[in-house]
C-alpha cells in the first residue's frame, strides 16, 4: 500500500549474512542448506530495518535499530504523523 508522499515501506527482516553472500552464485549449496533441520541453521538475533522507497526505487527513509527487541518488521503503514510497523504475527 502506498503511503504519504508516494512512499512504499519495506521491512528487511535480517541483516546480510556471510553464507548467503558466499552462496549467491552457488544454487546447489543453497539447496543443500535449505534441507538442513532448523537446529543446524545459523541463528540470528534479528534486526529492525525498514526503508521507504518511491515508485522509482529511490530510498526516501532508512530506519535501522540493530539492538531492538521488535524484530522481523515486514513493512509499515503511515497515518498522520505516526508510523505503524507490520510484523508477521499480526
Amino acid at each position: 500500500m502506498q503511503g504519504e508522499d508516494g512512499r512504499y515501506w519495506i521491512g528487511l527482516i535480517f541483516p546480510r549474512n556471510d553464507f548467503l553472500d558466499y552462496s549467491a552464485n552457488k544454487p546447489w549449496l543453497r539447496s543443500i542448506a535449505l534441507r538442513l533441520p532448523d537446529f543446524l541453521l545459523p541463528k540470528d538475533n534479528g534486526y529492525s530495518h525498514d526503508i521507504a522507497i518511491n515508485e522509482s526505487g529511490e530510498i526516501l527513509a532508512d530506519l535501522q535499530d540493530p539492538d531492538s527487541s521488535y524484530t522481523e518488521i515486514t513493512g509499515a503503514t503511515e497515518s498522520d504523523d505516526k508510523l505503524f510497523f507490520h510484523h508477521p504475527s499480526q
